[in-house]
Order: structure tokens, then sequence, then C-alpha cells
């Protein structure tokens, strides 16, 4: 009777799985090729910061709060909602305090704080009351906010410019 070997996966030799697992990657053929100077300034926006835009994310109060594992729900993220990286041309991060702070968000901020232009009024202070502010009325009204990301029509058109401006900043 022949005896197996007996191997365990402690002891065996994974060196070929981890190098076809981390391979570097090659420059795909299809990426998008350019100078990032030449990128529009609008594509360096999401399409939350349009102009014509009232608001940075879409907002829908019309539902009242509702349970969840005996929790009352009271703020709904929809799967595409998330904060933009926002690049300079150069690949630098843009618009960041300690967060991410949308363009369009701190425009409508700095409205209601009565602040003009871009002068120093305390943002943070004012996002946390805002939030503060926006979960007292949401439970008090017995409301649930749902918060859908906006239809971005040139969400190509920013994955290539996003691309170029990585592509540069690595020197590729």
């Amino acid at each position: 009777m022949a005896t197996k070997k007996k191997t365990s996966a402690g002891k065996r030799d994974l060196s070929a799985a981890v190098a076809q697992v981390h391979q570097k990657r090659k420059p795909s053929k299809t990426a998008a090729a350019g100078d990032p100077s030449q990128i529009a300034d609008w594509l360096l926006l999401a399409a939350g910061d349009d102009p014509k835009r009232k608001s940075f994310f879409n907002h829908d109060d019309e539902h009242r709060a509702r349970e969840v594992n005996g929790k009352k729900v009271h703020l709904v993220l929809g799967a595409k909602v998330a904060l933009p990286d926002y690049r300079t041309r150069d690949g630098q991060r843009t618009q960041r305090s300690m967060i991410t702070i949308p363009p369009k968000l701190r425009e409508s901020i700095q409205e209601c704080f009565g602040a003009e232009g871009q002068e120093d009024f305390p943002l943070t202070t004012a996002i946390i009351a805002l939030a503060d502010y926006a979960a007292f009325m949401l439970k008090r009204d017995k409301k649930c906010l749902w918060v859908d990301a906006p239809a971005d029509p040139h969400a190509q058109e920013r994955k290539a410019a996003r691309k170029v401006i990585r592509q540069a900043s690595r020197g590729e």
C-alpha cells in the first residue's frame, strides 16, 4: 500500500500564487492618455457641484421614520452616495479639511452662515451644527431622510480625466 505524503497548508510554497496576485499593473492600452492641463475645470468636480443644482446630494424627506432591528432609522444613504476624492491636475488632493468638503456644500454653508466669498468662517463647526440640527429635526418630526447621489451624465468623462491625472502624477 502506497502512503500519501502528508502536507499541511502552512508548509506549501505559495510564491507562484503571490507572484500572480501581486504582479505589477501594466498601463492599459485603452487607458486615457493626455495632458492634464487640457482637462476642463468642470471635470475636476463632481456631478453634485453643478452650479445649476440647489444642493450637492439629492434629498427626500417625505418618508416616515422606520424601525430596523428595534431601532428608529432617520437617515438612509443610497448605495452610490459618497464624497469624491477631489484632485488638482497635478494629482494633489484639494477641497480638503479633515474631511472632504464638496465645493457646492461649502458654498451652501457659506450662504447659510452669511459669509462672503472665500472669507474664513468656522466651516467645521458650521457642518457639525447643521448635522446636529438635522438630526434633531428628523427625530422630532419622526421623518427619515433618504440621500442619493445625483445622476452624472458625464461619469465616463470624469473617470477618464481622473485616469489622465493619475497617470501624469505617476509619470506613466
